[in-house]
């Protein structure tokens, strides 16, 4: 599914794609990590985002042709993406040799110095190991989004090794697993390339250790591992400080396996240490350089002046639309977004796995809700940023339900251990049913969100699929056989999965034993 999405999205079309990309290849030649507010974008990068229908070299840095909406009627302003023509791939530019004359357009800010050089650096490596220097752009793209695939679908078995870490059976860690492909904006986002990839696994790695050191021996190989994995995830992206004090709280509490108090907090101190050691340096260093834990990467801007004073009702309304709009479904540069509705009844499904698991879990409990710490810390770090650009700018900003991912391994072990729970008060055959209904209904939102996609990206109302393909792969840098490939194999996996989990779940369960549930229950 990911490397579909890697296909499918055309270049460029996934938030700040143009600027990550920039700082790629900015340290692939050698440009090193300038200080906030001074990175540039490059003149191949503008170049490449014009052969990509995205900006005119000569227009403002800002998206300029938007998609396909779906059943959109007429309308004023730049040309659609479809109405461009994407040329011969051949002829697209390697970055590294475009040099445009002076006053070709306004210069543009690439604001991801901002952020550590964790993701940028690896993709860097990556592309220098593979000669990738010289390539056209799009064929440097194509390989940068699939390294962000190559990092994301750990997931998978991350959020499984979690679930079941905490005390959850194996048809929940299943369950769980699975539930990862129902937020087919997951997969959008982490199959562009994106400082995202590496902040979303490294986090999950890191819960996954915490939920290992709330239930199992402290060993030296546990405290090391998550003060590296820590460490890592403080190289990605700011809002993975909020799992600093889950790993500390995790270790503290670990006393089912550990009952001495001292060298829990012995673990919890190195682990730290080690993770400062790894990343936890660059916000010191900022702290110490800029005065800030994360100076801001764009140059101050104008007060937005709406005749309204601030409110703390507005913003939060502003809040949680942005929010949920953008965590289910917002395609592109957040222009495709699906039904307001379907957002909504996600929302309200998730919390309410989240609940029933809290509620029906048992030993899983604490585990849990330790765990969950990290997504609220996470999103008072969002309500904070965001808040402050209100209050001083006059703006909403940074209101992305995507930051949340770094807790998708834990929300979806809450799905999996609360569908479990409801699963085993039923008969054997409504037990099944419900067991299967979730992962089936997670699969087809995954689907769904790749038909609307493939819609809104190249099939304009009126036009025949046949002709959406042909445009689609006009734009693509892969031939014919490899995108059929990339669209046939999503399927066969699919499939494949339903069946297997049928099978799986068609096993008896075993008897409850009386007394407390128990976190060995399988």
């Amino acid at each position: 599914m990911l490397v579909l999405w890697a296909v499918l999205t055309p270049a460029f079309r996934a938030p700040d794609e143009p600027q990550h990309f920039n700082s790629v290849l900015r340290l692939l030649e050698g440009g090193g990590w300038p200080e906030p507010q001074t990175a540039m974008i490059s003149d191949g990068v503008r170049v490449a985002v014009d052969e990509a229908g995205w900006a005119p070299v000569d227009q403002p840095f800002i998206r300029q042709s938007a998609a396909v909406l779906p059943g959109e009627a007429e309308r004023v302003g730049p040309p659609l993406f479809v109405e461009l023509d994407p040329g011969d791939p051949a002829d697209r530019v390697v970055v590294s040799t475009v040099e445009l004359p002076a006053g070709s357009g306004p210069p543009a800010v690439d604001q991801m110095t901002q952020h550590p050089p964790g993701y940028y650096a690896l993709g860097a490596l990556v592309l220098k190991l593979l000669g990738g220097e010289d390539w056209r752009w799009d064929q440097q793209l194509l390989v940068l989004r699939l390294l962000s695939a190559s990092l994301v679908v750990w997931l998978v078995p991350l959020t499984a090794a979690t679930t079941r870490a905490i005390g959850g059976s194996t048809r929940a860690a299943l369950i769980a697993a699975v539930s990862v492909t129902g937020v087919s904006q997951l997969a959008h986002i982490n199959s562009a390339v994106t400082n995202d990839a590496l902040a979303n696994v490294s986090a999950a790695t890191v819960l996954w250790l915490a939920s290992l050191a709330l239930t199992r021996r402290h060993t030296w190989k546990l405290v090391l591992g998550a003060g590296i994995a820590l460490g890592i995830a403080l190289l990605s992206k700011g809002f993975l400080l909020a799992s600093i004090p889950v790993v500390a709280i995790s270790f503290v509490l670990g006393h089912r396996a550990n009952p001495r108090a001292r060298p829990r907090w012995w673990a919890a101190f190195v682990s730290l240490a080690v993770a400062f050691a790894v990343g936890g340096w660059w916000w010191l260093r900022n702290l110490v350089l800029y005065g800030a834990i994360q100076p801001d990467g764009m140059p101050p801007r104008p007060y937005l002046d709406t005749g309204q004073e601030p409110s703390v009702l507005a913003f939060l309304r502003g809040a949680r639309r942005g929010l949920v709009s953008s965590a289910w479904g917002n395609y592109g540069w957040m222009e495709l977004s699906v039904p307001a509705w379907l957002g909504q009844a996600m929302t309200v499904a998730l919390l309410l796995a989240v609940v029933g698991a809290l509620v029906a879990g048992g030993g899983t409990r604490m585990p849990l809700a330790v765990l969950l710490l990290l997504p609220l810390l996470t999103l008072l770090i969002i309500l904070y940023g965001s808040w402050q650009a209100y209050v001083d700018g006059g703006y909403l900003a940074g209101l992305q339900g995507r930051y949340l991912f770094v807790a998708v391994p834990v929300f979806a072990a809450c799905v999996g251990i609360a569908t479990d729970a409801a699963g085993s008060r039923l008969p054997a055959g409504q037990r099944r049913a419900l067991l299967l209904v979730v992962p089936v209904t997670c699969v087809g939102l995954g689907a769904y969100g790749l038909a609307f996609a493939f819609q809104g990206f190249y099939h304009p109302a009126g036009e025949s699929v046949r002709v959406a393909l042909g445009r689609w792969e006009a734009w693509s840098t892969l031939g014919t056989t490899a995108t059929a490939i990339a669209v046939i194999a999503p399927c066969i996996a699919a499939v494949l999965t339903v069946t297997l989990l049928a099978r799986a779940f068609a096993a008896p369960v075993p008897a409850r034993a009386p007394g407390p549930r128990h976190s060995s229950r399988r």
